[in-house]
C-alpha cells in the first residue's frame, strides 16, 4: 500500500487529490467538488463539503465550514480544565504570564496552543 491508499485501488489518493487541486485552480467552490465528510457529519445527517491538502507530508481532508469542523471536537473534560487552571496558576505564582488556548499565527495558518501537563514522575 502506498501511504494510505486503499489496497484494492492503488493511486486512489493521487487521483482524488489531483482532481481536487484541478477544480481548485479552476475556481470551482469547495461545495461543488463532491467531497463530503463521510464520518461524524454524515452520521448526523449533515452535508459537509471538504477539500484536500498536503501539510508537512501529511494528507488532510479539511472541512470547508468552521461549524462542520467543530462538530468533530470533543468537549473539554473537567480534568482537562483543572490541568489548565493548575498550570496557569503555577505559572503566575512563579512570576510568569500565561493564557489558555490561544490562537497564534504561524506563517499563513493559525494554530491553537494550550498548556500541556507534564508526564508523572516515575
Amino acid at each position: 500500500m502506498n501511504g494510505g491508499d486503499h489496497p484494492e485501488f492503488p493511486g486512489l489518493w493521487d487521483l482524488i487529490y489531483a482532481t481536487d487541486r484541478f477544480y481548485g485552480r479552476r475556481g470551482v467552490p469547495v461545495s461543488e467538488r463532491d467531497l463530503q465528510c463521510g464520518g461524524v457529519c454524515r452520521d448526523m445527517g449533515v452535508e459537509a463539503p471538504m477539500h484536500l491538502r498536503m501539510r508537512g507530508g501529511r494528507r488532510e481532508a479539511v472541512q470547508e465550514r468552521r461549524e462542520d469542523e467543530e462538530r468533530h471536537s470533543v468537549p473539554m473534560s473537567d480534568e482537562h480544565k483543572a490541568y489548565q487552571e493548575r498550570i496557569l496558576r503555577a505559572a503566575h505564582e512563579g512570576g510568569f504570564g500565561g493564557d489558555s488556548e490561544v490562537r497564534t499565527r504561524v506563517g499563513r495558518t493559525w494554530i491553537q496552543t494550550e498548556p500541556v501537563p507534564a508526564p508523572p514522575h516515575q
